[in-house]
């Protein structure tokens, strides 16, 4: 799904939920994944479908989409369990990793300072 309005806005594509699923996380772990904005996803079809060379949602659709649509999505990606939308929500938290050092403190510092100061 990818319209007028994305290529103006400067999105380059669409994702899908299982690019994220399938990325190589090295250092890191995936805490969240999932869909957002259920019915935002309808409506941005149904948009697409009628108003094919339309850049921009004129103020009115902006606004009928904020205080109406989004509320509703709000209830429906809940009682959705999340499973489809328009959007999609992925964390990612970095592993921390340590180093432990185990030679005579002077040593570590002249090492370190010699590689900052070359």
């Amino acid at each position: 799904m990818y319209s007028k309005f994305d290529k103006e806005i400067g999105h380059f594509r669409r994702y899908h939920i299982d690019y994220f699923k399938k990325l190589n996380l090295n250092n890191s772990k995936m805490l969240k994944c999932y869909y957002l904005d259920s019915l935002g996803w309808l409506i941005y079809f149904l948009n697409k479908l009628f108003f094919k060379n339309e850049d921009y949602p004129s103020k009115l659709k902006v606004m009928i989409w904020d205080k109406l649509f989004i509320p509703i999505s709000i209830i429906a990606d809940f009682l959705s369990f999340y499973k489809f939308g328009k959007n999609i929500i992925c964390i990612i938290k970095k592993k921390l990793t340590f180093r432990f050092y185990f030679f005579n403190f002077k040593v570590f510092f002249l090492i370190e300072y010699i590689t900052l100061h070359n």
